[in-house]
């Protein structure tokens, strides 16, 4: 693993790749519990390895044995790992224009962790369901969109810790152009002023 990172630093991504996949041959099945660990931290730099690379087919796969590595063990402490692997792969999935795909993978993360008492894997299901709403905005599922966006905001106001601005923002830039699609152009023009309001001040990209 310290040579892959050597030879990352390098910028050597293909000694990079042959690193991973030596380790990945050597304790890829071990059941301890480090080598499952190691094996799965080194998964999850292959897979950045590979989409660098613009090898998306193969670093889909990669989360899929992510996804399937630590499910398997059934221990808790893997659950970021999963949430980390189905949230790249419906990034991935987006890259590919398979929206449907994506907002599947999505749901996936809202079913799993939705309800999760880590604050983490909260905010994994909280960014999935924004995206979700993305893609069906995409879709033309414009209701579904703003269902979910509503799902979203509602969820932030109650909860300990409110959500990043960013994602707060993206979700009524959402709504309102969903609004828009609709013809609802009184409801959208009173989203979007709502962005301007709250975050028109706002300096720091991408807000």
């Amino acid at each position: 693993l310290r040579k892959a990172s050597i030879l990352k630093n390098e910028c050597d991504r293909i000694g990079e790749l042959a690193a991973y996949d030596t380790l990945r041959s050597k304790f890829g099945t071990d059941t301890d519990r480090t080598l499952v660990m190691l094996s799965t931290v080194s998964q999850e730099h292959r897979v950045e390895a590979l989409i660098s690379l613009g090898q998306l087919a193969e670093a889909l796969a990669g989360c899929d044995d992510i996804v399937a590595r630590c499910g398997e063990t059934g221990r808790d402490e893997y659950s970021e790992h999963i949430a980390w692997a189905l949230s790249t792969k419906a990034f991935l999935l987006a890259q590919e224009e398979r929206l449907e795909d994506a907002a599947r993978v999505c749901s996936q993360i809202v079913n799993q962790f939705g309800a999760s008492s880590t604050r983490s894997l909260l905010d994994s299901a909280s960014r999935a369901l924004v995206e979700r709403a993305s893609h069906y905005l995409e879709l033309g599922r414009l209701e579904e969109a703003i269902s979910d966006c509503d799902t979203f905001i509602a969820t932030s106001k109650s909860a300990t810790e409110p959500a990043s601005p960013e994602t707060m923002a993206r979700s009524l830039l959402i709504k309102g152009s969903a609004l828009f699609e609709m013809e609802r152009t009184g409801d959208a023009a009173r989203v979007l002023s709502k962005i301007l309001g709250d975050y028109g001040g706002v300096t720091e990209p991408p807000i």
